[in-house]
C-alpha cells in the first residue's frame, strides 16, 4: 500500500485483527463479572418469549382418623394451576465512522483510533447485561417494575401461590416496621453498632430460610441464602461482621461484653459476600430508549440476598433473554461495481463505517430468588 491510499484488501486485513482484539476482550471481560452468577441466560429467536409453568403446590391430606378404622372418607381431587410470563428484548447499538485520510493520517501518526474503538465497544459490550442487572435490581420496588404476579418485583405482599390468594403470602422487601416473622428493615451498615448488624443480618436470614412458604400454603420453601450484594460503603462493615471470630455486644447491665460467634460465622461464611460498584449512594445510571429514559440510582443502605431452592427454577431471580449476542460489522465501500446501500453512501463520502449492536433484555423472574434488605 503506497503512502495515502487505502484499499479494500488493506481495510478487510486490518478488520481481521481487530476482531482478534474484540473477541479477546469481551471473553476476558465476561468472566469477571457478577451477573453470570444472578442472571439465568435464555437465548431466543422470537420477537418474545411466553414461560409457563406449572405451580408446585400439590399436598397430601389425612382422610380418616388414626384410630385404625376401615372406613374411608371422601378423596380431595386437586387442580394444579399454571403461571407465565412474557419476555421480550430490546435493541443496543452504537457506531463508529471515519474518514479513510483522516484515518491513515492518524496510522501514520502512530495512533489507531479504531482499534481503542473497538476494544472499548467489546469491554462495554461484555459489561452491559451487569450494568442492566443492576439497573433492574436498583428500580425493582418502583411501581412499574412487575414481576409476573403483578405486584412490584420487591414487595411485601407476594403471593405464595400467585392464583390463590388464600394461600398466604411472603416478602421478599425487608423494610419498615416488623410484623410477627417479618423482620422489617435489617440495617447493617455503620448506623448501627456491628451487634445490631450482626443481629439484624441473622433476622432476615433466618425469615429468608425458614419463614417462607410453598404455593401450598403451609410447608416451607427452603429457600438458601447463597449470596450477599452490597455497596461499597458497606465493604468494611460486611468484612467485620462475615470473618469475626468475637463480636462486642452490648450489656443489658452496667459494662459491655462480648461473644464468641465463631460457629455462627461459620454459617454465614456460606453467604458469599459481592461489591457491587454499581450500588453506590452517590451512583445514578439511565438507560431505556431515546425520549424514555429510565433511572437507576445507588444506596449506602441497602443489601440484596440471592437465594437459591434446592431444585433449579425455570427463570431464576432474573433472566437475560438473548436474542443476538454483540455483534460488530464494518463497511468500507469498497465493494467495487456491486455498491449499493450504505456501501454507496461510504464510497461517495470515502469514509469508514463500523456497526456495533446486539438484542437482549434482563427481565424479572421469581421474586424469592432475590431479597432486598433496606436500612430503614
Amino acid at each position: 500500500m503506497s503512502d495515502g491510499v487505502i484499499t479494500g484488501s488493506f481495510v478487510f486485513n486490518r478488520e481481521k485483527g481487530y476482531r482478534s482484539i474484540y473477541e479477546d476482550t469481551y471473553l476476558q471481560l465476561l468472566s469477571e463479572m457478577f451477573w453470570t452468577n444472578l442472571v439465568k441466560v435464555h437465548d431466543t429467536d422470537s420477537k418474545s418469549e411466553i414461560f409457563e409453568w406449572l405451580i408446585q403446590s400439590s399436598r397430601i391430606r389425612q382422610a380418616t382418623p388414626a384410630d385404625g378404622g376401615e372406613s374411608v372418607g371422601g378423596m380431595d381431587f386437586e387442580e394444579l394451576s399454571t403461571a407465565l410470563v412474557e419476555i421480550a428484548p430490546a435493541r443496543f447499538d452504537q457506531g463508529y465512522r471515519i474518514g479513510k485520510m483522516k484515518w491513515l493520517n492518524l496510522l501514520n501518526k502512530g495512533m489507531d483510533p479504531v482499534a481503542d474503538w473497538m476494544r472499548q465497544q467489546a469491554e462495554y459490550a461484555a459489561y452491559m447485561p451487569q450494568r442492566e442487572t443492576c439497573i433492574a435490581i436498583m428500580n425493582g420496588g418502583a411501581a412499574g417494575s412487575k414481576a409476573y404476579d403483578g405486584l412490584p418485583y420487591f414487595s411485601t405482599a407476594h403471593l405464595n401461590h400467585p392464583n390463590i390468594s388464600g394461600n398466604g403470602t411472603y416478602a421478599n422487601d425487608l423494610t419498615g416496621a416488623s410484623s410477627g416473622s417479618y423482620p422489617g428493615a435489617c440495617p447493617i451498615d455503620d448506623s448501627v453498632s456491628p451487634d445490631v448488624a450482626f443481629q439484624n443480618l441473622a433476622k432476615a436470614l433466618a425469615y429468608i430460610s425458614g419463614s417462607i412458604s410453598l404455593p401450598n400454603g403451609e410447608d416451607p420453601r427452603r429457600l438458601k441464602p447463597v449470596r450477599l450484594y452490597y455497596p461499597p460503603r458497606m465493604w468494611a462493615r460486611i468484612t467485620q461482621i462475615t470473618s469475626a471470630k468475637f463480636i462486642a455486644q452490648q450489656a443489658s447491665g452496667a459494662g459491655a461484653g462480648s461473644a464468641d460467634i465463631e460457629r455462627v460465622m461459620q454459617v454465614f461464611a456460606m453467604l458469599q459476600p459481592v461489591r457491587v460498584d454499581e450500588f453506590d449512594g452517590n451512583r445514578t445510571l439511565t438507560s431505556g430508549p431515546p425520549g424514555f429514559p429510565v433511572t437507576a440510582t445507588g444506596s449506602d443502605t441497602t443489601y440484596y440476598i440471592e437465594t437459591r431452592e434446592a431444585n433449579s427454577s425455570t427463570l431464576g431471580a432474573l433472566m437475560m433473554n438473548n436474542r443476538q449476542p454483540f455483534t460488530m460489522r464494518m463497511y468500507s465501500g469498497e465493494s467495487g461495481a456491486n455498491v449499493d446501500g450504505i456501501d454507496a453512501v461510504l464510497g461517495r463520502s470515502q469514509s469508514l463505517e463500523w456497526q456495533h449492536d446486539g438484542y437482549f433484555s434482563i427481565n424479572y423472574g421469581h421474586p424469592y430468588g432475590l431479597f432486598r434488605c433496606k436500612g430503614s
